[in-house]
């Protein structure tokens, strides 16, 4: 009962999210409706808390759906909850168990079954106007790219750079959309070292609005 009730729960959470994006609402907007604060609003979405009674049935209200809807009894929910972590670089030399979570994202079971799957926020306007900063990029763990390709990188100074991968003979250029972040080439000789550890490769972004 009580790993039905966890499910229930999470579910709600991870519906609230879905409701709300599809509204184009921000977080901060849902909380100003509803007299809420922006962080009760996240913690819902991390499902840490959940909202009393009153405030489900003004979100039912303001979604236009029942409560039962809301809670997504009745919904075949297949999708599988991908972590967002803070620092790629402490996952890779730590596990997701001992890094930062800052939030969650759900990808469809289809693309679980891929392989396994990261999420990252982006820390800069590297990749704007595409991907700006505070995006959120899905990943597909992954050992190699094809050129052309875009992917996030883990750099020795501990840096996590996003960037479309440029292969050449005697190594790789990671290019950045945005001119004002420079190409930055590694060698075969320094990837092999280390300098620059491939995480995976982007298969979705998710955009703030």
């Amino acid at each position: 009962m009580a790993n039905r009730s966890k499910e229930v729960f999470m579910g709600l959470a991870d519906r609230l999210k879905e409701l709300r994006r599809e509204r184009g609402l921000t977080q901060k907007e849902l909380a100003e409706q509803l007299g809420k604060s922006e962080s009760a609003v996240r913690m819902w979405e991390l499902g840490k808390s959940e909202p009393d009674l009153g405030t489900l049935k003004r979100l039912s209200t303001l979604y236009g759906i029942g409560t039962d809807g809301l809670m997504g009894i009745g919904r075949d929910f297949t999708g599988v909850r991908v972590p967002v972590l803070r620092n790629i670089t402490s996952y890779l030399s730590q596990g997701e168990g001992k890094v930062e979570v800052v939030d969650y994202e759900m990808v469809s079971a289809c693309d679980d079954a891929r392989g396994e799957l990261l999420a990252y926020r982006l820390s800069d306007g590297s990749m704007e106007p595409r991907m700006a900063k505070g995006d959120t990029v899905i990943l597909l763990a992954c050992d190699d790219v094809e050129s052309g390709d875009v992917a996030v990188f883990a750099l020795r100074d501990g840096e996590t750079v996003c960037r479309r991968v440029i292969k050449t003979e005697g190594g790789v250029f990671l290019h950045a959309s945005n001119p004002n972040h420079p190409p930055i080439y590694y060698s075969a000789h320094q990837l092999e070292a280390g300098e620059a550890n491939l995480v995976g490769k982007v298969i979705e972004l998710r955009a703030r609005f």
